[in-house]
């Protein structure tokens, strides 16, 4: 459903820097060849292709980015048009429509949307696109097609020292045996993306606790509250001490507050939904790229043609922290954990401090071809994910993570009937 966003905050002063963004924008000197659009004639028009219907917390965490890009390039709401819940198959007709309401850009804002954004694009070469999550598009000759994504395991592996920390905290007061210490992760479906940032949360959680390991089941769809919830309750009859989600509904943290476990969640803060357990999420702030992409077409200058940015950018963060339930210094030492992120200094992938099958990835690398594709990634003894492309490469679980099938509930049902 398309629909125009009202940015309901500083209306008032929307309006009254619209004035001085008009200034600014007539002083724009302009290259002969290149063309700027104004920020405030209203020629601008943007399009954004949603994956998730509205509510949804991905919905909401990319519309709030809307809303930031909105107010900071001074657009009104007729030049921003929004399709939510999109299908793969709808995607050509909603281009088509927002190419016909005069957009001059348009986010697809998801992989599933590549193929139909890249004929478009060849079609409509006066139109840029800009594909969230693209694997093959940055191969592409077409000059008005961009991909661009976020470093979100840089946020998971700070949840994962988080998460270490907290289940110390649990053993030492009692609450967790050793042989518990089990972490369960939900993920919407078995990819790059969520292995890399499952990894990157296990190493994260090693910083702190060496004994613990990471049991992950897979829903198979995106955005399913139902089935999220199934995954997660699995995990609980499988035994976990902790909670970790890749998803995009709040299902997890209600199945986590019903059975009093701590939760990372993905993309929204589930304080509201478990107040008493619920530690932070991991949360990609879109806006940085949506004004940056935007800033490009209103100065004339090229959009990059593959963009990726983490907590250097700001494009990534951790959400508000719990502080009812988090262990005595956790906040301090995310504190230290995010100044390394910025400054380059934390080695997530450190080769030294992970096995594949027990075995070394560099060792890997040298032996099985399934891996020499990480090789050009390496440097300086470490894996260096997304830093030659927007899209992930991590697709290998390293050791202490399995993934877990079992009917764990079934099992629960049938002890209690063999009780009864």
């Amino acid at each position: 459903m398309k629909k125009y966003i009202a940015i309901l905050l500083a209306v008032v002063m929307l309006f009254s820097l619209a004035g001085c963004k008009k200034d600014k924008s007539q002083e724009m000197n302009t290259s002969e060849g290149e063309t700027t659009v104004k920020m405030d004639d209203g020629s601008l028009k943007i399009g954004f292709i949603l994956p998730a219907e509205s509510g949804a917390p991905d919905t909401e965490a990319r519309e709030d980015a809307i809303r930031k890009m909105q107010y900071e390039a001074g657009l009104n709401d007729s030049q921003i048009f929004i399709n939510e819940n999109v299908s793969a198959e709808a995607c050509a007709d909603v281009i088509s429509e927002q190419v016909k309401e005069g957009c001059n850009l348009i986010f697809a804002c998801g992989a599933r949307y590549e193929e139909a954004t890249l004929a478009a694009a060849e079609e409509h070469s006066d139109v840029q696109f800009c594909i969230e999550g693209g694997k093959t598009s940055i191969d592409s000759e077409l000059s008005n097609v961009h991909t661009f994504n976020s470093k979100i395991f840089e946020a998971y592996y700070a949840a994962g020292v988080a998460a270490g920390m907290e289940i110390n905290y649990l053993l030492n007061i009692g609450d967790v045996r050793p042989e518990e210490c089990t972490i369960g992760f939900v993920a919407y479906k078995e990819c790059p993306e969520t292995t890399t940032c499952i990894n990157a949360f296990y190493q994260g959680v090693k910083r702190k606790n060496s004994q613990c390991t990471v049991a992950v089941r897979y829903v198979g769809k995106r955005g399913n509250y139902d089935a999220d919830g199934e995954e997660a309750r699995q995990l609980v009859a499988r035994g976990t001490c902790l909670m970790c989600t890749y998803n995009y509904t709040t299902a997890v943290g209600a199945v986590c507050a019903e059975n009093g476990i701590p939760v990372v969640g993905c993309q929204n803060n589930m304080i509201n939904v478990s107040p008493k357990r619920s530690m932070m999420s991991t949360y990609t702030d879109w806006s940085v790229y949506y004004i940056e992409a935007v800033n490009s077409l209103i100065n004339g200058a090229e959009i990059a043609k593959d963009w990726c940015g983490g907590y250097k950018e700001g494009a990534v963060r951790l959400t508000q922290i719990n502080d009812v339930h988090i262990a005595k210094g956790i906040a301090q030492e995310l504190v230290n954990i995010e100044k390394e992120l910025k400054n380059g200094k934390a080695k997530i992938f450190a080769l030294d401090s992970f096995k594949i099958n027990d075995v070394s990835l560099d060792q890997l690398v040298k032996d099985d071809d399934a891996f020499k594709k990480y090789k050009k990634y390496i440097k300086n003894g470490e894996l260096k994910e997304q830093s030659l492309s927007s899209a992930p490469i991590f697709e290998h679980r390293i050791d202490g993570i399995q993934v877990s099938t079992d009917n764990f509930l079934h099992q629960e049902e049938s002890e209690g009937e063999t009780e009864e």
